[in-house]
């Protein structure tokens, strides 16, 4: 726009000088130049265009993954809430197994030590133990008992 009231005034210049071949070569220049700029901003204008475009579909390939990942991530916590309670599962599981053990071992020590007197006490011990293995709890005397046994 400069460059075209620069070129007008140039040509009012040289129209008083009275070159109305110059003013003509003069608005032919400044109009050259004016498509040039035109193109200029055709190309930018296509330019950012485009830009813009890209940007979108990143951004929507951005959620799409943001989305899958944090779908990942509530599995991955679900699935550690699993193992953490398979785990605790296991540890008493475990803790049974080596009670089970410890009395069993017990009850060949005990069978060893008495053959003698063991109907009354057998029938205690395997009460003790089915009312341990149900769940219920035992007094400090028959867990003493049992022990013993």
């Amino acid at each position: 726009m400069k460059e075209l009231s620069g070129a007008l005034k140039k040509a009012e210049k040289e129209r008083s000088v009275g070159g109305m071949r110059g003013l003509k070569d003069t608005v032919r220049a400044a109009e050259a130049s004016q498509e040039e700029a035109h193109k200029t901003v055709e190309t930018s204008v296509r330019r950012a265009q485009e830009a813009h475009d890209l940007m979108v579909e990143l951004s929507e390939e951005v959620d799409r993954l943001r989305e899958k990942a944090n779908s990942a991530h509530g599995e991955l916590n679900k699935s550690k809430r699993e193992a953490d309670a398979l785990h605790s599962q296991y540890i008493v599981s475990l803790r049974c197994i080596h009670s089970i053990e410890d009395m069993m071992k017990a009850m060949e020590s005990r069978e060893k030590k008495s053959e003698g007197a063991e109907g009354e006490e057998k029938l205690e011990v395997t009460d003790l133990m089915s009312r341990l293995m149900s769940g219920d709890t035992l007094s400090t005397e028959e867990l003493m008992a049992l022990r013993r046994n």
